[in-house]
């Protein structure tokens, strides 16, 4: 049979000649033989007597011979069984249609393709009979049987060979590979195509898919291909999705892609024809990038820190790329880490870098809701719009004195972690701080009457500092000499002279010292001392006149005079008079005996005789 394109049909005419001088009649079968067809009409005869036989069986079982419709039903079946086996011996050679159930039938056996018209006939003395062989595929492929003719008057049966291959429907796609490039991350990308219908029939096509089978790839890397291909083969949408193309028409097709993951691929992806084994595959290659930034730093460097102060600095994120992105910025180390020297501070930041930085993942977080918070960064998210930029502003409080060394991570949103490292590098210390006196004699001073002194404390250097006055004799009442201010604590600022007003209390008679201790914040080894010393003295009293005499005196007349008190010192005087009486002596009468003389007070003490 000459070749067909499938779901259309092509005819072939034969002649049969009667070269004897009797009439003869014909007839195509399936089999070879008499006997083979024979058995095969005695096996469906049994098969049919069986199953009668098996539903027999059951409506006896069910309600027996005695029940009417059980005789009525049993006697349809056996007319139907009649009826069967006479249709089995007429219709043995008959040509019926495919969706007839008999497999003796020439268009119901393995190549239903074939049809032969007339399936019978006769053939007169000398004559000839034609004959169509109709071939009419259903599908792509190559077809091959044999029928028989059986002549009357002959024992053995002529042998046909048919044979006949179908063409499919001849659809053409426009790219066999599509380059997509570099496609940013998380964005949508639509590419077109065409398939085409190349042929003289009407075609159809589907997409089915990523199509493992057309991956060309080494067998080691086949499995990891694959891999590769089934996560991002989702990233991907066709449509339409099938279609029905008349000849010469082309369909275009929209492939759109909007990738999640980062990565370069090779999909190979298939349409399958209706009908046909044949697959159009396109291969779509390319790589996802992630969307491209700069820093303005490659290391943050603070070089001396003082102590416990705030130090600000700050980098620029820059969005480079043409889409957005998001990011988070974190500590490599759960802790800022405190090294003892620069030159292994500066190894561990190039192994650690090398090394891709196998720290903890630790948020930064943790220090921003923390009050003593050494590291703080601000903004630690953020999104960044193409060319777009953001000031990160870094606030650094060290709380321990030496080298520190920790690294700021970049990570992104649907991107991945680990992205980008700047080095955080510094080094805290506690400034020199010198007292200008280390020693200060207040003199002679007054029991429980208050003086004012001051401590000077000198920064010569280029850092701020923090004091703080410990209270070993502070506000202590019961010391010899105590002392207070309201300047416990302050901050001595870079280049700076500070002088600190201390209050001094002389609670004992004779000479006195105390140390006030003055603690540099930050380095404990770092006290000053400063000796404050005093000579405690009580109040001076003025008495006047030295010596009272009253001369002759009128017997039993009271006379009177004035000894007067006065009080030349800042504090309080206690005062206590006491007589000393000679024998013979007349009374004397003192107005007040004791009493306390207030600062600076004058008072009259009255004598009378």
């Amino acid at each position: 049979m000459p070749d067909t394109y499938v779901t259309s049909s092509r005819q072939t005419p034969i002649k049969i000649i009667n070269q004897s001088n009797a009439t003869g009649k014909f007839i195509w079968s399936i089999f070879e033989t008499d006997e083979m067809e024979e058995n095969y009409i005695n096996s469906k005869k049994n098969e049919l007597v069986n199953d009668y036989n098996l539903n027999i069986d059951k409506l006896k079982e069910s309600n027996g011979l005695n029940d009417p419709m059980i005789r009525d039903k049993i006697a349809i079946a056996e007319q139907s069984l009649q009826i069967a086996l006479t249709s089995i011996e007429e219709e043995r050679f008959s040509n019926k249609t495919s969706n007839q159930n008999s497999e003796n039938k020439l268009d119901c056996i393995e190549h239903e393709c074939f049809k032969i018209e007339p399936l019978k006939g006769t053939i007169y003395s000398n004559c000839t009979a034609a004959c169509n062989i109709k071939f009419e595929p259903k599908k792509v492929g190559k077809y091959e049987t044999f029928i028989y003719c059986r002549m009357e008057g002959r024992q053995k049966r002529t042998k046909l060979h048919l044979t006949g291959e179908s063409i499919g429907a001849k659809l053409e796609i426009s790219l066999e590979t599509l380059d997509l490039g570099n496609c940013f991350i998380g964005t949508n990308h639509d590419y077109n195509f065409e398939i085409c219908n190349r042929g003289p029939i009407d075609a159809k096509y589907r997409f089915i898919g990523y199509n493992k089978a057309s991956l060309k790839v080494e067998n080691d890397l086949m499995e990891s291909c694959h891999e590769n291909c089934l996560e991002f083969c989702q990233f991907f949408k066709f449509t339409p999705n099938d279609c029905s193309l008349k000849p010469l028409i082309s369909q275009s097709i929209t492939a759109s892609f909007n990738p999640k993951k980062m990565g370069h691929f090779n999909i190979p992806f298939s349409f399958r024809i209706l009908n046909s084994p044949q697959l159009l595959t396109i291969s779509i290659i390319g790589s996802c990038v992630g969307p491209s930034f700069q820093i303005n730093v490659d290391c943050i460097t603070l070089h001396e820190i003082a102590y416990g102060f705030m130090t600000e600095t700050s980098f620029i994120i820059k969005n480079t790329s043409q889409i957005d992105f998001s990011f988070s910025l974190r500590l490599a180390l759960n802790k800022m880490s405190n090294a003892g020297h620069v030159q292994e501070i500066l190894s561990e930041v190039d192994s650690t870098v090398i090394s891709g930085m196998q720290t903890h993942h630790d948020d930064v977080g943790c220090y921003e809701n923390d009050n003593n918070a050494e590291l703080i960064i601000l903004p630690r998210k953020g999104n960044l719009k193409p060319n777009e930029s953001q000031i990160v502003n870094i606030e650094f409080t060290p709380v321990n004195v030496g080298k520190y060394f920790n690294t700021i991570i970049i990570d992104m949103d649907y991107i991945g972690n680990d992205l980008y490292f700047i080095p955080f590098i510094s080094s805290c210390t506690v400034p020199n701080i010198t007292c200008k006196n280390d020693f200060i004699d207040l003199g002679r001073c007054f029991v429980s009457h208050q003086y004012k002194t001051t401590i000077v404390l000198v920064n010569d250097n280029n850092l701020k500092a923090k004091y703080q006055i410990k209270k070993d004799n502070f506000d202590d009442n019961n010391a010899p000499i105590y002392y207070f201010t309201q300047n416990t604590e302050g901050i001595l600022t870079e280049k700076s002279v500070t002088t600190i007003e201390i209050n001094i209390v002389i609670n004992r008679l004779g000479f006195n010292t105390v140390p006030v201790c003055i603690n540099i914040v930050g380095d404990s080894d770092k006290l000053i001392i400063q000796t404050i010393s005093a000579t405690g003295i009580g109040g001076v009293v003025d008495v006047s006149p030295n010596f009272l005499n009253w001369g002759t005196m009128a017997v039993l007349k009271n006379q009177s005079k004035v000894l007067k008190f006065d009080n030349q010192s800042p504090i309080s005087v206690d005062y206590q008079l006491s007589l000393q009486r000679w024998p013979n002596t007349v009374w004397i009468i003192v107005s007040k005996v004791n009493g306390t003389i207030k600062p600076f007070e004058k008072i009259d003490i009255i004598i009378d005789l």
